[in-house]
């Protein structure tokens, strides 16, 4: 009951095999998986059912923490963006990622990412639009001797990602602070934000 009211969505083996059209639907063997946009609020199951996994997709959902994923040794590729994460952890295990895109998230933990410095694959790490204290995660990673700081955060302030930013991801945004808020006087209080320049005899 609480699943349907919350409209919550949990990974099952349907639910991957739905998304293994590809590969036969078979998930043991399936190396490119996409979960984005389903609601999901929890990482579960794919670190037995699909080892195989290189790109895994799982943009635009609820999450609140990186797990379950440490046994996907060959996972190349982890698209995060646009969920509801608040530190970096529990990606040590996955010896062979290169790119990992955790834009627009909560992560307030900013020494978190320290935890990144043993994954001597990594090349590419997408932080634009963290909501979290003002930090330099350029000079956090240096000093946590991180082998490819440079090019890890050479697409922080530039690249796809920025460009990516844009009214609709603004609202993917406002629309999970606005379900993280708490409270009766918190809708009214979002609703009287009105964007820069809309004033009423304007269209």
């Amino acid at each position: 009951v609480l699943n349907k009211l919350f409209h919550m969505v949990q990974i099952t083996e349907d639910l991957v095999r739905r998304r293994a059209e590809h590969n036969e639907c078979q998930i043991s063997t399936l190396e490119e998986l996409s979960l984005h946009q389903q609601d999901i609020e929890k990482i579960e199951h794919l670190d037995k059912w699909c080892r195989d996994l290189k790109i895994l997709y799982l943009q635009s959902n609820l999450i609140g923490k990186i797990e379950n994923v440490g046994r996907l040794k060959k996972l190349e590729y982890l698209n995060l963006a646009l969920n509801n994460i608040e530190r970096v952890e529990n990606l040590e295990g996955c010896e062979s990622l290169a790119k990992l895109d955790l834009t627009v998230n909560f992560i307030g933990d900013i020494l978190s990412l320290a935890s990144l410095t043993g994954l001597v694959n990594l090349r590419e790490l997408y932080l634009t639009g963290i909501l979290a204290p003002s930090s330099n995660p350029t000079e956090i990673l240096l000093s946590a001797r991180c082998r490819s700081s440079s090019t890890l955060m050479e697409k922080r302030s530039a690249g796809p990602s920025e460009s990516k930013l844009n009214r609709t991801t603004r609202l993917f945004t406002s629309a999970r602070v606005k379900r993280r808020r708490t409270g009766p006087d918190s809708g009214r209080s979002n609703a009287r934000k009105r964007p820069r320049g809309s004033g009423n005899g304007k269209n």
